[in-house]
């Protein structure tokens, strides 16, 4: 990990929410980690986006980041974050760790090592927020600060620093709508409106037609393009994170398998079912133009 860092770099701290109730989407083993200074998500990976009830910002050249999803993303569950009134301690217990810090301490306990910290944790609005980099580190994870962006990024020690290049466009370029899924903005530059069709459909670059629908049944029906009729590795890829978006990284790539076997309009996609933890369908098949077709539904 590179030394020098500005000084906001120093000072990363993550923001703890008592009673935090969005979104459990973990990462584990991710590859890399990325919070944005005002966006109210994290991308795991650079493919999957997480919604967060709170964005990090930043107060006195520090930046502040909310540490119970970044607990998540490194795979420390809610029940084994906890928060301890009488004592103003947060507690993150692991598999090999357990991390104590104290609002106002600047003094890390890892397991029953004491770590000195040059900021203190603390405690505002019913929030405590905690010293980032400490808390990373501690967990197996090294912490970098890209200053253009306004990105704080984490990724396993030892492994090369990731590109950051995917994760930036997800936090600028793609927008959140009702029901929970992240999708291209189509009033960015991945996405456009075409004007001969109707309001509620719009088209990426990389050949992905949208329609969110949001019916009593239907949420979400979204077109590929095959790679021999103007589609692109790209638009395979954003139909993924649509889907990682709202179900989780695991179930994206489940059914971004299938539907990546149909690569051109010939092949025929029989029609396949998926279904979510929570009862929703999501159906592969080929359409009738020769495209992929894959539709949202709740049964």
């Amino acid at each position: 990990m590179q030394r020098k860092l500005t000084a906001t770099a120093f000072f990363f701290a993550f923001l703890f929410l008592l009673f935090a109730g969005a979104s459990t989407a973990q990462a584990g083993d991710a590859a890399s980690i990325a919070f944005m200074l005002g966006k109210s998500e994290y991308v795991i990976d650079n493919v999957m986006p997480v919604k967060t009830d709170a964005a990090p910002f930043a107060e006195q050249g520090r930046s502040f980041v909310p540490v119970r999803y970044l607990a998540r993303a490194l795979g420390v569950p809610d029940d084994k974050v906890s928060w301890s009134p009488s004592a103003n301690t947060v507690t993150l217990i692991t598999d090999n760790e357990t991390i104590t810090l104290a609002v106002d301490g600047k003094v890390m306990y890892v397991g029953e090592e004491a770590r000195e910290m040059d900021v203190a944790p603390l405690l505002k609005e019913g929030r405590v927020y905690l010293p980032a980099r400490y808390v990373a580190e501690a967990l197996g994870y090294e912490v970098g600060w890209d200053d253009g962006s306004q990105v704080v990024y984490l990724w396993p020690k030892g492994d090369p620093r990731p590109d950051l290049s995917k994760a930036v466009e997800l936090f600028k370029d793609w927008v959140w709508i009702d029901r929970g899924y992240k999708i291209p903005d189509p009033d960015g530059r991945l996405a456009y409106r075409d004007s001969v069709m109707p309001k509620y459909l719009y088209k990426t670059h990389a050949g992905v037609n949208i329609v969110p629908r949001f019916t009593d049944t239907i949420e979400m029906e979204i077109g590929v393009a095959p790679l021999n009729d103007g589609g692109t590795e790209e638009g395979y890829r954003q139909a993924e994170i649509i889907l990682a978006s709202k179900f989780g990284k695991e179930f994206a790539e489940q059914v971004a398998e299938y539907y990546r076997e149909k690569t051109t309009i010939p092949y025929l996609l029989e029609g396949k079912d998926f279904y979510t933890c929570d009862n929703t369908r999501v159906y592969v098949m080929s359409a009738t133009y020769g495209w992929i077709n894959i539709i949202i539904s709740h049964r």
